[in-house]
């Protein structure tokens, strides 16, 4: 883990000079607090008049909707005459708020200033922060304009500002009509956070090189990664699993919060570093683990070791990091990881064959990612408009579609047989090495457990098929042939059984 994480910041920095791994100082690049700039509220601000600009299905490109947008403010604004020489350091935190002060939502605006400043101590940075924002916007309240210049940020802001998308998720799969600031708060803080680590900065840094202002790279990074979709995938999977609204901003804080671990390694330096000190020291350097994690590590009994397991495996089944998961085989049996895993890598073979099913099963569950990649790569184009839950509605369009022809009731939830994703299987191995002959015999032997499943006597069965030698030809039309199925039967023919 900490090797890949390790590669993963490499290729990122390879062109900087001078770069030190073992620097532990970052300063962060989104801040609410002394000479800042007031800009970042931006970002957390959930302005409701871009609220309420929806975000259909549509066929149309980012930067044509984009464009309708700005085109929507030119219209309500260009009649007004107005000094465009307005630009400063604050009017990008200002001008969403402004909006919904000319929309008539002055209480919904100061009731946000309310909550924000009665969770921010007194004589704090993020309290004057805010009491200057709120000078700012009544300096500027009895204005009806917004200067030109920003209505492309507003539109921007209204597809992929955070406070706004994680406001509009919430009206769309929990329906809460009053507006918990608060929760609302926490997730965009949350995101926030993610954006202010030193390997997140890295990546948007290089990203837009020509960008100077960090939180338009997070605005644009949240545009082109469609940050308003992910977050409605992952509540979708989270409502329907039966969480509250309370217990999914708990979820997204803490995955959003991962924190980076590290492991213990030693490098030639640090043999150099032990001989000058007195004998039977160790001497260890670390690794940081961010973008891939382990599981499995750690000691069996220890609390804190096993809140950490259920903190990887929940983070593991988010669309955020950690990406990679390298696990013992802790993570064999009774764990899932299908929200968002779809590739095995079997770093060694194991000595029973049927623990290669056991491990790819992990990823094979109840709308894991296979499934939704299908559901999308076939269904997509049939949906059109505004949906409050985009993947409730296309999961119902893919089960009325398939109901008269499917064998079973297994799908389209569990699996779907049109689509061209795939549960990939990685084995790593060298050429011409025993574990070429160790993997085919492996899959033999699982293709004939598959067969003998459900049978009396297993053991001798398999043994005995194994005996006989056959081709793989005879394997799969016999498996055809002899294979009991155990799938559910389809309700359809169900319903004829007298």
């Amino acid at each position: 883990s900490g090797l890949i994480s390790y590669e993963a910041e490499r290729r990122v920095l390879y062109k900087k000079k001078n770069i030190d791994y073992f620097t532990k100082t970052y300063n962060p690049s989104l801040r609410f607090e002394g000479k800042s700039s007031l800009d970042v509220w931006g970002l957390v601000y959930p302005c409701k008049t871009l609220i309420d600009m929806p975000l259909d299905i549509t066929t149309k490109s980012t930067e044509e909707i984009i464009e309708e947008r700005v085109q929507l403010f030119d219209n309500k604004f260009s009649s007004i005459n107005i000094n465009e020489d307005l630009e400063s350091r604050y009017w990008y935190a200002l001008a969403p708020i402004l909006l919904d002060v000319i929309n008539g939502e002055e209480d919904f605006v100061f009731s946000w200033f309310g909550s924000q400043l009665a969770n921010a101590k007194e004589d704090g940075g993020r309290y004057k922060h805010l009491e200057k924002l709120q000078e700012h916007v009544q300096e500027h309240i009895e204005d009806k304009y917004i200067p030109s210049y920003l209505y492309r940020y507003l539109a921007e802001l209204s597809i992929a500002g955070p406070g706004i998308c994680f406001t509009r998720m919430n009206e769309q799969y929990w329906s809460i009509d009053s507006l918990n600031f608060n929760l609302i708060n926490d997730m965009t803080m949350a995101a926030i956070t993610m954006f202010n680590k030193p390997e997140s900065d890295a990546i948007l840094t290089k990203k837009y090189p020509s960008e100077t202002k960090y939180w338009q790279m997070v605005l644009n990074y949240n545009i082109e990664g469609d940050f308003q979709a992910m977050i409605n995938e992952y509540a979708h999977l989270l409502s329907t699993s039966g969480f509250s609204f309370e217990e999914a901003v708990g979820r997204f804080k803490d995955v959003l919060g991962f924190r980076t671990s590290s492991i213990a390694c030693q490098f030639e330096e640090d043999k150099n570093k032990k001989q000058k000190k007195r004998a039977g020291d160790r001497v260890d350097s670390t690794l940081r683990c961010h973008y891939a994690v382990p599981l499995g590590t750690q000691k069996a009994g220890d609390d804190k070791a096993t809140q950490r397991v259920s903190n990887i495996r929940d983070a593991f089944n988010s669309p955020f990091r950690p990406f990679v998961l390298n696990s013992t085989s802790i993570g064999q049996e009774g764990l899932d990881f299908h929200w968002y895993c779809s590739r095995v890598i079997h770093w060694n073979l194991p000595g029973n064959p049927i623990d290669i099913e056991q491990r790819e099963g992990r990823v094979n569950r109840y709308k894991s990612l296979v499934v939704r990649r299908r559901i999308a790569e076939i269904y997509s184009n049939v949906i059109e408009g505004k949906h409050d839950d985009i993947w409730m509605k296309i999961f119902k369009i893919a089960n009325e579609d398939t109901k008269d022809n499917r064998e079973s009731d297994l799908v389209p939830y569990w699996h779907l047989t049109q689509g061209s994703t795939k549960i990939e299987r990685i084995v790593p191995m060298m050429p011409m090495s025993r574990e070429v002959n160790r993997l085919k015999e492996a899959l033999k032997i699982l293709s004939l457990y598959r067969l003998a499943f459900g049978q009396p006597r297993q053991e001798e069965l398999l043994t005995n098929l194994l005996e006989r030698d056959m081709s793989d030809k005879e394997i799969k039309d016999m498996t055809k042939s002899l294979v009991i199925n155990l799938a559910p039967l389809v309700h359809q023919k169900r319903e004829n059984i007298k």
